[in-house]
């Protein structure tokens, strides 16, 4: 109903659809960069919020350096949306972070972000 109010046109499901695969096909490669940068950076912060998907809550995991900022989704929070995205495991630099992110379970040098240095989770 967005797109009709927009440009006066109603588009299929099935073109959108279309559409999202191709620019995601198209965005691969700079997502691979991007993620080639974060793993470059000596410090990386990340979080994650919540949204539903299809009723069901799902995780936003983001992860930024500099002017890179990537952000995946996953059903998950934990350790095993953690393992299963690949980046925190693969990064060897300084996590910033809130205190309820998981990735108190890493081998990663972990700080909590400025909003937070009341944590007692500091694992330099």
């Amino acid at each position: 109903m967005l797109l009709k109010n927009l440009i006066g046109r109603a588009i299929s499901q099935a073109t959108m659809l279309k559409y999202i695969l191709q620019l995601h096909e198209a965005l691969a490669p700079r997502e691979d960069q991007a993620i080639k940068l974060l793993l470059a950076s000596p410090a990386m912060n990340v979080d994650e919020t919540s949204m539903r998907v299809e009723k069901s809550k799902h995780w936003v995991h983001v992860y930024s350096a500099g002017d890179i900022t990537l952000k995946r989704l996953h059903p998950g929070r934990g350790k095993e949306a953690i393992d299963e995205i690949n980046i925190i495991p693969r990064y060897g630099g300084v996590v910033v972070h809130d205190c309820g992110h998981p990735t108190s379970a890493t081998r990663n040098r972990l700080i909590p972000c400025v909003d937070h240095t009341g944590c007692v989770s500091w694992n330099l």
